[in-house]
């Protein structure tokens, strides 16, 4: 299967007045056409700042190193501010956090959700709408044309997150970020958003990277799991795999901090990523650490057709 995005030795730093933050530390992913990745992990452990180096959205002072080809062909932080803007404004599309801070108040939401259409798919405004309008019926909202002229405010909830969804997958990108899409949500809303992305992904052809630190929402809608520890991937498995039994410490710590794994918290705090620990980073709280994991950084293992980033990783499960 061919990667449409691949992640090679990325780091991503962000330069304080007198300290460095390791944000990313050689990232090595790729993600395949059609797939929905979940990239899960505490806060605080790089998943959203990957998804931001990849759509070119870092603050000035962020540093960023390695290479993010798309299509296998395209360095994404090779080329110039404005050749990655049409590439990423064309071909990738983001589904943002927060279900109303993200919908400009003063502009109708019919316009919001073409907007990205107009601008990069040569959509006449008028069939902009049109298709915008066509797509919010597809994802279950009544009387779409109506509120497609109507503005955030005098949206529900429920109809907020049809909006946003909308606007990641009008258009036809090849790529879709989802950062975080049941922070602050009910078990409610949270059921309708795992309809609205499953009839989405029946919608397009698109390939999903939903960044979320919520196990169960990403059990129910991904293909597989991409977890992340203080800016590293640690495990890469199919998602049935991963719930079934992880590989890596961590990963297992956070199955057991669920509700059907006992609901055991996760002792310690995440690390420093100004000073990370020498060795596996994750050692200091890991159960299972013995004298070379708190010495020799852990190279990435093929186990059983999938990653992971431990010195005893099949020990223990």
């Amino acid at each position: 299967m061919k990667p449409i995005l691949s992640f090679r030795n990325v780091r991503t730093r962000f330069h304080l007045q007198r300290i460095v933050v390791k944000a990313l530390d050689g990232v090595d992913l790729d993600v395949y056409e059609n797939e929905t990745l979940g990239i899960v992990g505490e806060t605080g452990c790089g998943k959203s700042v990957l998804l931001l180096t990849a759509l070119r959205l870092l603050p000035p002072n962020a540093r960023v190193e390695g290479e993010i080809l798309y299509d296998g062909r395209v360095n994404l932080l090779g080329v110039s501010e404005g050749e990655a803007r049409k590439i990423i404004g064309r071909e990738f599309a983001l589904v943002p956090q927060g279900l109303g801070l993200s919908l400009n108040p003063v502009l109708n939401v019919g316009f919001q959700i073409c907007e990205r259409a107009v601008e990069h798919r040569t959509y006449s405004k008028s069939r902009g709408f049109e298709v915008a309008v066509r797509l919010l019926r597809k994802l279950g909202l009544r009387d779409a044309e109506k509120w497609s002229k109507g503005y955030p405010h005098q949206l529900s909830g429920g109809m907020k997150q049809r909006v946003l969804v909308a606007m990641g997958i009008l258009g036809d990108p090849r790529v879709v970020f989802v950062d975080e899409p049941t922070k602050g949500l009910d078990v409610i809303k949270k059921s309708l958003l795992i309809t609205l992305l499953k009839r989405a992904r029946r919608e397009s052809h698109s390939t999903f990277i939903i960044v979320s630190h919520d196990l169960g929402f990403v059990r129910e809608i991904t293909d597989r799991v991409c977890v992340m520890y203080c800016g590293q991937v640690v495990e890469l498995s199919p998602t049935k795999d991963f719930f079934e039994e992880a590989l890596h410490p961590y990963s297992e710590a956070l199955l057991e901090a669920l509700p059907e794994g006992g609901l055991k918290p996760l002792e310690g705090e995440m690390p420093s990523m100004v000073n990370p620990p020498a060795g596996c980073r994750f050692h200091p709280r890991c159960k299972y650490a013995t004298e070379i994991c708190r010495r020799v950084v852990p190279t990435v293992k093929s186990f059983e057709g999938r990653l992971v980033r431990c010195h005893r990783a099949g020990e223990f499960s």
